[in-house]
């Protein structure tokens, strides 16, 4: 029983390792604008083993966007194309934000004594409906809204889904990259000491460049 536990969490770290090292898709975000007819997404297999590629958009219950092929086979050392095509996404008058999964599923390979079991890699995506160009961003629309005396929110009040980055005017480390929706909102209590805060926003557009740098130091009640 102990020797078959152990080939058996062998085997699968051996198969989660060859996953993460072999199958990979290019981009790390994606933008569907108006004028986007469809969008191409890049999937690479630089493994020596075969893959089902499975997709799925969460929050697409009205059918605003269409995978194809939604379901396909990555043969070992190749690369694919799948292809997202907006549908029904006229008079949207905000972002919308979804989230895009793309699941690889590994064949499975006989043993001498035993099978491996496949599991499922998957990587998350942010997928972004721009209602707009970027660029309008109002940064006056993001504000400092105190609850209490010591939590304060960074609320997004535009119709901009933002991805932005916080830093401490004192250090040149940014803090992790975090996303707004609209009317959305992030704990900064961590920037703000004594019922004030004093930090840096930066709003990075589709492009992953600094849009706009906004010194945020005043809130609202």
């Amino acid at each position: 029983m102990t020797r078959i536990v152990f080939i058996l969490i062998l085997s699968l770290i051996i198969l989660s390792a060859d996953s993460l090292a072999g199958v990979s898709v290019v981009g790390t975000r994606f933008i569907i604008t108006q004028n986007t007819k469809s969008l191409p997404i890049k999937i690479i297999n630089d493994n020596e083993n075969d893959y089902l590629v499975k997709t799925n958009i969460s929050g697409n219950d009205e059918g605003r966007f269409v995978v194809t092929p939604p379901l396909f086979l990555l043969a070992k050392n190749t690369s694919n194309i799948q292809m997202l095509i907006p549908d029904k996404i006229e008079n949207i008058k905000a972002d919308q934000l979804y989230s895009l999964t793309i699941a690889f599923i590994p064949n499975s390979k006989k043993m001498k004594d035993f099978s491996t079991i496949s599991l499922a890699l998957r990587s998350h995506f942010n997928l972004i409906y721009r209602h707009d160009n970027l660029s309008k961003f109002d940064p006056a629309l993001l504000a400092l809204v105190r609850e209490g005396n010591d939590i304060f929110w960074l609320r997004n009040h535009s119709n901009f889904v933002l991805t932005i980055n916080i830093k401490y005017p004192s250090t040149e480390k940014l803090d992790s990259r975090i996303t707004l929706i609209p009317e959305g909102k992030v704990n900064v209590s961590k920037f703000c000491k004594l019922k004030k805060c004093n930090f840096w926003v930066f709003v990075v557009d589709d492009d992953d460049s600094i849009l706009k740098k906004i010194h945020m130091n005043n809130f609202n009640s």
